[in-house]
This record gives C-alpha cells, structure tokens and sequence, in this order.
C-alpha cells in the first residue's frame, strides 16, 4: 500500500532564506523558488534508498567513531590526507561486491536476495509432486558450495508422521525436503506475492529471522516455499521493475522546477509516484507549494529522516550561497547572516 509523504515549503525558516537569496542574487522569489525547489528534489532523490555502494560506504564511515577519529587522525598527520585510504583502512565493508555497484544495481540485487531468502527455485522440476523419483544429475545444492548433486525432485513422502516434499539429496546422504503445503507446484504472481509480502518488516525488507534450515535426522528441511525457478526468476524480474520508486516520488517535484530527467531511466519510469501541488504560484510573493511522494517507498521506507536532512542541507546550503555572494561583491569583510 502506498503512503504519502508531503514536503511543504512554507516552513518558516525554510521560505525566509528563499526570500533572503532572492534579494541577495538580485532575482525574483520566484526564480529563487524555483531554483531551490529544484535542487531540494534532487537532495530528497539521492537520499531516497536504493543507494549506491560508495554512498552505502561514506555513511558507515561516519557512523563508525573509530573511523572517524582515524581520519581525523590521518588528517592531522598529513594535511592531504586520502579519505579513500581512511574507508578501506577503518572502514570494512560487510559485503564488499556491492563496493562499485551503482544505486540501481545495488537496488535489484536486494530485490532478488529478498525474495530467495522466502522462495526458493527449483530447476527442472517435474510438477505436480509424485511418488516415483526421476533422477536428474548436476544440479546445484543452494546450501552447498557449488558441489554437483543428484536430484530427485519433488517426491512426496513421510518425515516423522510429516507429509513433505523431497525436494533434492546430496552425496553425503542429507534428504532436503519441505512441508508438503509450501510446495507451490504451480503458482500465479499473486501466489508468490502473498508468500513474500508475508516476510516483509515494516520497511518492506525480508527478515531472515528462524529462516536456518531444520534438521531432523537425515532430513533438512528448507524453511521457505518452493515453486518452479521460471515462475521465481519471472516474479523477481517484475519486481526489480520497482526498483527506483521511492526516487521517483520526488522526481516529479525536480522536472516541474526545471529538473531533466529522462522518462526511460530507472527513476524518470516512476515519475507517476509523485505530484506538486501549488505550482506554478498564483501569487509570486507568497508561494506555497506541497511536493507530495505517494509512491510504496513512503510508507514502509524511512521518510521523516531523509525530508529533514534534506531540509536542513538546502538551507545551509543557501546560507552559505548567499554568504559567497556577498563576499564576492563586498569582499570578505561581508557579515554574515545574522
């Protein structure tokens, strides 16, 4: 379900410091609107997860006080001292593939481990179950480390009074199986939707809690569902199409302010999710716009934190434009704003 999110820039504070760099850059409040408005959009884009793995790495530097304090350290020591030698130094990356990944890919990628961590794909499989197995070699054991394995999948049988689903074997004799009612021989969208949603937290992630496999004898059973891989790989495939959503929500905003943005691009596809009210202005000396995110992202993401940094970074930020303006038409004995 979609939430809303609404950045209203009427905030006091907010709209003094529009009027005061209008006055300052010697434009019309309007244009001053219009400009910030446009680069408030484009802070709320970049904070908006997915993130990219060098903006993922930047922001476990800074809440990791050792790091810090390293840095600060190395600065001290040497004043050109090389922030990137700091990260890798002080910094370790838990999962250090996504490192180079950008937001996108970073994006789709947690799709696809969401949704394997509760859904689990089998290839070749014969569906419905059935009694007699077919043996089919060199497939892959997901829990193992890419070791060949013979295969007899989905045969039903007993475990401890159980009715479950072998599902594979491996050399070393452990049956892996599943409770027969999360055997989803042949599944629609909808059937694959409601077992993900089902795992999903708050912030639409999938928890991995009492996700380990049990054992029970020879037997280990997988503590997911298991459909046939094409039905899987298709259901992840349109789910990444999501991918950039939340980003969207705010895209709107940035091409109504004069943002470009292509309508093709991973963020630009999802431009729909958002909408500005109160733009263009009836009145330009008294603007009030709300920039509204109704996009999935804004109900199970964390919103309130990312609109306020980007709140606050637009306005330190014009603080300082006006201050380099003043300096460079007054010099630097320019006061600043009070």
């Amino acid at each position: 379900m979609a939430g809303i999110i609404k950045v209203t820039t009427n905030e006091p504070q907010f709209s003094a410091f529009i009027k005061k760099y209008a006055a300052v850059a010697m434009i019309t409040y309007r244009s001053a609107f219009e400009a910030q408005g446009r680069e408030l959009c484009s802070r709320l884009m970049k904070l908006t997860p997915p993130l990219s793995g060098q903006s993922i790495k930047r922001g476990m530097w800074h809440r990791d006080p050792e790091s810090l304090a390293s840095y600060k350290a190395i600065l001290i020591a040497d004043n050109e001292g090389d922030m990137k030698k700091a990260f890798e130094a002080f910094s370790p990356f838990r999962d250090p593939d996504i490192e180079d990944m950008s937001a996108k890919q970073i994006g789709e990628r947690r799709v696809e481990k969401d949704i394997r961590r509760v859904l689990k794909g089998v290839k070749g499989a014969t569906m419905p179950t059935r009694d007699n197995p077919t043996v089919i070699i060199s497939q892959t054991n997901p829990r193992s480390q890419g070791q060949d394995i013979q295969v007899d999948w989905g045969v039903r049988q007993k475990c401890q009074g159980r009715d479950a689903i072998r599902i594979y074997a491996d050399r070393g004799g452990n049956v892996y199986g599943v409770d027969a009612s999360k055997f989803i021989s042949n599944p629609t969208p909808g059937d694959l939707a409601k077992v993900h949603d089902a795992a999903r937290g708050k912030r639409g992630r999938v928890t991995t809690a009492g996700s380990k496999d049990l054992v029970v004898g020879r037997w280990r059973w997988l503590n997911m569902a298991v459909a046939p891989e094409g039905a899987v790989q298709a259901y992840i495939d349109k789910k990444k199409l999501n991918v950039g959503q939340g980003r969207g929500g705010w895209a709107a905003g940035f091409k109504v302010f004069g943002g470009k943005i292509s309508a093709k691009g991973w963020v630009g596809r999802h431009i729909g999710a958002g909408e500005v009210r109160g733009w263009p202005p009836e009145n330009n000396t008294n603007i009030k716009v709300a920039i509204i995110n109704n996009s999935a992202w804004a109900s199970n993401g964390d919103p309130d934190r990312i609109v306020d940094n980007a709140m606050e970074f637009r306005k330190r930020d014009m603080e300082r434009m006006i201050q380099r303006i003043l300096e460079k038409r007054w010099g630097e004995e320019a006061e600043r704003i009070p």
